[in-house]
């Protein structure tokens, strides 16, 4: 999936380059890269969780090596705990009149990329080019570095490399030629950058890799254990010696449950018979345990319900009680937001100014609302204790009405509340 899209972004930097009469060379000499290589194990690593193809060392050998294809026990949960995150977070253009359009909305999935990225990996930068289009880094590719006194970027598509400075300009190299300003600029978002980790920090941290990890040796002995449940271990005791051919072929039917009822002759000399005994098989209570102190483990370390990694519990909540349990992820978020509005704001009027039109205002929604039930309740409480507030469509849209609703709403009340009250117009002049 990675290749892909560095594919794609190689072959839009290289229709840059002939923009401007640099010419990709036939053949480059290889050359080490210009990323950190502990940049690039820590993304290879995380990306493999994300994709749900890590590898699950099981010491031992014998069965499960022979019998569990690689494939067999991966589990969702670190792409579950970073999905969990960038969901709640979600950017908002405000311009003063009218409606986004359709460039605008495709800006706001670009931030939510490089959100997620930067949340998945540590770092993420948003590259503007001269004509206004814009793209988010590729991890195996490019990576950005925070310093308390500055921030740099470099990539590396092999022959073409680009790099920026604190001023976010970006330049471009062929073939270790010299660097010239392609007219693009950068603008980097980190997750837990500091002096000790200046790429960032993944949420997807070492411990809950490893606890992962574990989760998944967890599955592939649990699954050793249900094949004895199926096919328990047998043992025929008596067997003695010139004992007939045709009497041990068909007690080993017996065992492997072909047949379930034989005729077993006694020992002609001692009347002794044959004994079919079964090994008892082993309790799942223990796995099943592990596993969820597993997953209290992992979701604890991303900040979510262990119930939300499909991990199901007997005890429900409430949908207070839910909210009120993620309030610390909701503040997480919050803060962090905050931290990145600036750079994001930044690139956003860029892209206006290239566009030649006025800059949306970045605002972010709320990462946790309230039920409905609780919104509900809440209006009304506010509208007791302010009755002017009754017919007030902005309590209704606070109670958590759906703007079709609202729109029907205001028609009955004689107001002008409408999603579609001015055309997706000039914005960003088109």
């Amino acid at each position: 999936m990675s290749s892909a899209k560095d594919t794609v972004a190689a072959l839009k930097l290289q229709e840059k380059l002939l923009k401007h009469d640099l010419q990709l060379p036939v053949a480059a000499p290889i050359e080490e890269s210009v990323i950190d290589s502990d940049w690039l194990s820590s993304v290879q690593d995380i990306r493999s969780f994300l994709d749900e193809d890590y590898s699950v060392p099981l010491s031992g050998g014998g069965y499960a090596q022979r019998n569990l294809a690689p494939g067999s026990s991966q589990l969702p949960w670190g792409r579950i705990g970073i999905d969990k995150w960038s969901d709640r977070v979600i950017p908002l253009l405000n311009i003063s009149r009218g409606k986004l359009s359709s460039r605008w909305q495709a800006v706001i999935s670009i931030i939510k990329q490089a959100c997620r990225d930067a949340v998945a990996f540590g770092n993420s930068t948003v590259i503007v080019d001269a004509d206004g289009e814009l793209r988010v880094s590729t991890p195996e590719t490019a990576v950005a570095t925070k310093t308390p006194f500055s921030t740099t970027f470099v990539e590396d598509f092999g022959p073409v490399k680009t790099m920026a400075g604190d001023d976010g300009v970006l330049l471009i190299s062929r073939d270790g030629d010299e660097y010239v300003d392609s007219g693009a600029m950068t603008f980097s978002i980190f997750y837990g950058a500091d002096g000790a980790h200046p790429h960032g920090t993944s949420r997807l941290t070492p411990a809950i890799r490893s606890c992962i990890r574990a989760a998944s040796r967890n599955k592939i002995r649990a699954e050793i254990a249900a094949n004895y449940f199926a096919f328990p271990q047998r043992i025929i005791n008596g067997a003695w010696e010139g004992m007939d051919r045709s009497v041990g072929l068909e007690q080993a039917k017996l065992l492997a449950g072909a047949a379930t009822v034989q005729v077993i002759p006694k020992d002609p000399e001692t009347n002794e018979k044959l004994d079919v005994t079964q090994l008892p098989a082993s309790s799942f209570e223990p796995f099943i345990a592990m596993q969820k102190q597993l997953a209290t483990e992992v979701a604890t370390g991303f900040g979510i319900s262990y119930d939300e990694l499909g991990v199901t519990t007997t005890s429900p909540q409430s949908a207070d009680a839910i909210y009120a349990m993620k309030e610390g992820l909701s503040l997480a978020i919050t803060s962090w937001e905050q931290q990145i509005t600036d750079v994001i704001q930044a690139m956003v009027v860029r892209v206006a100014e290239l566009w030649e039109c006025e800059p949306p205002v970045l605002t972010w929604q709320e990462p946790a609302l309230p039920s409905k039930a609780s919104a509900a309740d809440a209006a009304i409480k506010m509208v007791s204790a302010f009755p002017a507030l009754k017919d007030s469509l902005a309590v209704l849209s606070w109670a958590g009405l759906p703007a079709n609703v609202l729109e029907a709403v205001s028609k009955e009340l004689g107001g002008d509340y409408s999603t579609d009250s001015e055309p997706e117009t000039s914005e960003d002049g088109e």
